[in-house]
């Protein structure tokens, strides 16, 4: 086998375990009590070791309602959310009014 040969079998091989993007799916889940980027940052590690959770963006709001937007290979529940955020510090999640909660109503 030659050099060019290997070097082109590991380039193509597929990755093992790596999520396609059919297989992923986006949830939004609104919480109070971020204020800063450190509040945003420890929130976003919480919600990514939870499984199945490749990407967590957290836009703070101070004194406001913030917005979390992760990319997920499974459902995440409000609980998980609820927890994960409970780790992260002092914060809780929120439903804005007329924005429809995971549940499908609207505050």
């Amino acid at each position: 086998m030659t050099a060019a040969y290997r070097r082109l079998w590991v380039v193509t091989r597929p990755a093992a375990r790596t999520p396609t993007l059919e297989s992923m799916t986006t949830q939004t889940f609104y919480a109070t009590g971020l204020t800063c980027a450190h509040c945003a940052a420890a929130v976003a590690e919480e919600f990514k070791a939870l499984e199945g959770v490749e990407t967590a963006d957290v836009t703070p709001v101070r004194d406001g309602i913030s917005t979390i937007v992760i990319t997920t290979s499974r459902e995440v529940t409000r609980d998980e959310a609820a927890a994960a955020l409970d780790e992260a510090g002092d914060y809780a999640l929120a439903v804005p009014r007329g924005v429809p909660d995971q549940t499908g109503t609207s505050a």
